[in-house]
Formats: C-alpha cells, sequence, structure tokens
C-alpha cells in the first residue's frame, strides 16, 4: 500500500505461527529525475547542509528496516554526486547515524509544540514583508530585521497583537525570482513534412 512517498508491507516474522508485521519504506515514482538543488547553486552554504540533513532523517523515518535505510541513502548519495557535489562536503553528512525512534519522538514533540504555540498566541493576520529571493538579501537580513523592530509605543495599539501577534518584527518570507527553467514547458513540435512533387 502506497501513500505518497510511503509504502506499507508486510513482514513474516513467524511463518509457522502466521505471524506478520507491518513495516514501512520509502517509496519513489519510476518517473522521478531526482533534480536537487544543484550545488553550483548561490545559495548560502547552510542551505545545502540542512536540506541533505532533513531528507537523510527523512528516509531514516521512512524506512522501518536498516537494509531500506542504507540502501535508500547509497542512492541519494548517488543521486547528489551526479547533481554535482563533491565527496568531500557530503560525507560528513551521511557520516552521522540517526536512530529512527528518537526522530519520530523528536517530530511529534515538535508538532504538539507548534500546536501549544499556535494556540496561546494570537498571530493574526500574519502581516509579513516579501522580498525576491536572492543572496544579497540574506547578507543583510540581520540588519533589515534591527530596522523593522518594532517599538514599545508601536506595540502599545490596541490592535498590534491582532495583527502582528507576539513578533518583535515583522515576518519577512521570500519569493523566487522567475528563471528559464519555470518559463519552458514540455511541448510536442511538429515535424516539418517534406513536401511531395
Amino acid at each position: 500500500m502506497i501513500f505518497m512517498d510511503l509504502e506499507l508491507y508486510k513482514s513474516v516474522v513467524n511463518a509457522a505461527e502466521g505471524k506478520h508485521t507491518l513495516q514501512s519504506k520509502m517509496f519513489q515514482k519510476p518517473m522521478n529525475k531526482f533534480l536537487f538543488l544543484p550545488f553550483q547553486s548561490q545559495h548560502p552554504h547552510h542551505v545545502f547542509i540542512a536540506w541533505i540533513t532533513c531528507y537523510i532523517k527523512r528516509i531514516r523515518i521512512l524506512c522501518s528496516e536498516d537494509e531500506w535505510y542504507e540502501y535508500n541513502k547509497y542512492c541519494f548519495k548517488e543521486q547528489l554526486l551526479q547533481r554535482g557535489y563533491t565527496t568531500d562536503f557530503i560525507d560528513p553528512l551521511f557520516a552521522v547515524e540517526y536512530h529512527r525512534q528518537q526522530l519520530i519522538t523528536e517530530y511529534i514533540r515538535k508538532l504538539n509544540n507548534k500546536e501549544t504555540k499556535f494556540k496561546s498566541e494570537s498571530n493574526g493576520y500574519q502581516t509579513a514583508i516579501k522580498l525576491t529571493y536572492n543572496g544579497f538579501n540574506l547578507k543583510i537580513l540581520k540588519r533589515l530585521k534591527h530596522c523593522l523592530k518594532f517599538t514599545r509605543q508601536f506595540k502599545q495599539d490596541p490592535h498590534f497583537k491582532d495583527i502582528f501577534g507576539n513578533r518583535n518584527t515583522p515576518m519577512i518570507i521570500y519569493e523566487t525570482t522567475t528563471n528559464i527553467s519555470g518559463l519552458l514547458i514540455r511541448s510536442t513540435i511538429p515535424t516539418k513534412q517534406s513536401s511531395k512533387h
């Protein structure tokens, strides 16, 4: 049985007694091209570390059996090498050991904390400042937040919490710029037929 990127299957525990256990493994569509973020991208160093680490953790959570975890992790590493990543960069990330139950417990705890925080804070309309993503924005982010910090007088406004919640600065969100890959689409171009004489 397949749910998005998760495949559930029965594993035999005791064939004589007909006992089975439910196991899970990562599911990937056969047509998946694995076009991960290329290493030549201008993203900051920590972005590469973060998304690769999260992906490895995701594999560990989805795969209940160690053999499936190791297999998918190996495939992921090969896909990264094909996308231009170097072994010097990714080897330390793949060397970290993750325990599945610990990751699941941590995930549930974070989920519960988010729900509690959401209920305890009045975030109102979540007013945000939207910026176009580029490397320069990240360099000035700390300075920008400092400039946008709410003053004490501003926070005393009776409508402040309805609009900004308990934030000290407005939320900053990013949108990506339109690039060539976003403009291209698959199309069937008719071939020129040779004229008959």
